[in-house]
């Protein structure tokens, strides 16, 4: 899928649907399901590149398990990525679960993977800003995102379309990359080559953001299970190489530094990563 320049993007989001940008997606997740003789496969067989997060699906069903979702609950993911958590979801509630995402290429096949899996009526995919998210108010009984906000500089106005869309009673879910106490962070990191796209903040600023809008039901500080789930991984890509079907196809070549990157600092107490549940009055 080439990249087209669409002017209805402006140039902050041009940056990061460039930085996300993978050429072919989607050709190169059949490869690499191909190669580990994965002709057929199954939802599961999807996590090594869908689940494009800190700790994989183990995070998603984590997550999933805080949540305490109905399974007649519809359910908006935002940031959606190749649709891995949305698919989850679907799979294990049998739920109706929409994704957006800005960055085409990953809508592209997110869609063409749910087909693939036999999840095309369950799951509905849409390249959309999440600043201006096309849904109108009280939609969804639950919000979900993973690893979004630390490329968007407007906090405020990023969690007040999430609060918008929830249905009165409902549920904002996040897994996400915060600052630590060290101001000095090691590009690249998988969400920003150089840092000029990364708006990173604490997570005690989320919830003053959130506590004046919601009622906080959970939270989980993540950091130390970052820390060895990217210990884990680099361990293992050193010993046996890339795997056929792995982050790399979402990263690109530069993935086992981002990967180092982002775990020195994790280490180095630069990012702090946290999940959490908010309820909508």
């Amino acid at each position: 899928m080439k990249l087209i320049i669409n002017s209805k993007f402006d140039s902050q989001e041009m940056d990061i649907i460039q930085q996300y940008h993978r050429e072919n997606l989607y050709e190169q997740v059949l490869e690499g399901l191909a190669l580990s003789d994965k002709r057929t496969p199954s939802i599961e067989d999807l996590w090594p590149v869908d689940q494009f997060h800190i700790g994989g699906a183990k995070s998603t069903l984590k997550l999933l398990e805080m949540a305490s979702i109905s399974t007649t609950d519809k359910v908006l993911d935002v940031g959606c990525g190749l649709g891995g958590p949305a698919r989850l979801i679907a799979q294990n509630l049998g739920c109706e679960v929409y994704g957006v995402d800005l960055t085409p290429a990953y809508v592209d096949t997110a869609i063409k993977l749910s087909k693939l899996v036999g999840f095309e009526d369950r799951t509905r995919f849409s390249c959309a800003d999440a600043l201006a998210l096309p849904y109108p108010d009280n939609e969804f009984e639950v919000v979900w995102t993973q690893h979004v906000q630390m490329n968007i500089k407007d906090k405020e106005a990023f969690y007040t379309q999430l609060v918008r869309v929830l249905k009165p009673g409902g549920t904002l879910v996040y897994h996400d990359v915060f600052k630590g106490v060290n101001e000095e962070m090691i590009y690249p990191t998988p969400w920003s080559d150089d840092g000029v796209s990364s708006f990173l903040f604490h997570h005690d600023a989320l919830q003053f953001l959130l506590n004046a809008k919601m009622t906080a039901l959970h939270h989980q500080d993540d950091t130390e299970f970052a820390k060895q789930f990217f210990q884990d991984m680099l361990s293992k890509i050193e010993l046996e190489g890339k795997p056929n079907l792995g982050l790399h196809l979402v990263m690109g070549p530069s993935a086992p530094t981002k990967m180092a990157n982002l775990l020195s600092n994790l280490q180095r107490q630069a990012l702090e990563v946290h999940q959490g549940v908010y309820k909508k009055p």
